[in-house]
């Protein structure tokens, strides 16, 4: 699983539930791209910056795992979605998946979507505060759907 297949699949389960989701392409070396995925539902503007970290081991995933990091951005993708959140132009989040690979095959998925006012709380993030955080829009993974955002709505 790659951060591109993370990002297909949340497009999807979006798309599915009536949002409309439009990808930014990767811009020339001297154009920094602001963000990921371009949201839009009922009205409102969601830019989404997205990250997915691999674990490889046998063990389940635990709640002492760092799901993500600051550390991981490029310089300017948080001050460009913490620009969005201060100016009133939308409501920016960060996606994280986090994957436990063993043999080259995913055996376990999370993912969450972290409003940017939470997410620059702190440096990094585990796996049981992203589950107390962000159990409003927890990612729920749906074979053949994708993943599905709590607050979007039913899917059509």
């Amino acid at each position: 699983m790659t951060e591109a297949t993370f990002r297909k699949d949340l497009q999807k389960g979006m798309q599915a539930q009536g949002a409309y989701v439009l990808k930014l392409p990767d811009l020339a070396r001297a154009v920094v791209k602001p963000f990921d995925l371009l949201v839009a539902h009922a009205g409102c503007f969601y830019p989404m910056e997205l990250k997915l970290r691999k674990v490889e081991r046998a063990k389940p995933l635990h709640n002492e795992d760092v799901a993500i990091s600051q550390k991981v951005f490029r310089p300017h993708q948080l001050p460009t979605l913490l620009e969005i959140h201060q100016k009133l132009w939308g409501f920016p989040y960060v996606g994280a998946c986090l994957v436990r690979v063993q043999d080259g095959r995913v055996q376990e998925k999370q993912a969450w979507l972290i409003p940017i006012s939470l997410f620059l709380l702190q440096e990094e993030w585990n796996v049981a505060s992203l589950n107390w955080i962000c159990s409003t829009s927890n990612l729920q993974w749906k074979p053949g759907v994708g993943w599905l955002v709590s607050w979007l709505g039913k899917i059509r």
